[in-house]
């Protein structure tokens, strides 16, 4: 008797056990399920254009109250349809403007003037004509 009763509880260990593990294994399943379907329909709102297409701030001077960025486009051939300008004094923003003209091409270099204006930095962010946002790059005033 007392064998049998030992072997009874020694099978409802691994009968236990093998549960647990089924469920652990259906509970990922699910959960994967669940993450892959949405990471698979958000991915379609990412665009890799604001990480290809690339600027940097080549300089930004100040003369008599006016404002001069000069903007390199370093990398990228996606449309640009503007160039957004956030300009900052003591780390807030005192201002904000916009070019949509003379966009420069991969490798160039274009100097814009905003007027009537004191910074110490100034960002710029691409707009691309799809409305999404590039990443911002920033330039001190020197």
């Amino acid at each position: 008797m007392l064998r049998e009763s030992s072997f009874k509880k020694a099978q409802s260990g691994i009968i236990v056990t093998i549960l647990i593990v089924l469920l652990v294994l259906g509970s990922f399943v699910v959960l994967w399920n669940i993450v892959y379907m949405v990471v698979r329909d958000s991915s379609d709102e990412i665009g890799i254009e604001g990480f290809v297409t690339r600027f940097e701030i080549e300089g930004v001077r100040l003369d008599s109250g006016n404002v001069y960025v000069n903007v390199h486009r370093v990398s990228g051939d996606e449309v640009v349809k503007e160039l957004k300008f956030v300009f900052y004094l003591d780390g807030d923003v005192v201002g904000e403007g916009s070019k949509s003209a003379d966009i420069p091409s991969e490798m160039e270099s274009e100097e814009y003037e905003f007027l009537g204006m004191v910074v110490d930095m100034v960002g710029v962010i691409p707009v691309f004509e799809d409305g999404s946002f590039g990443l911002e790059v920033e330039g001190v005033v020197g």
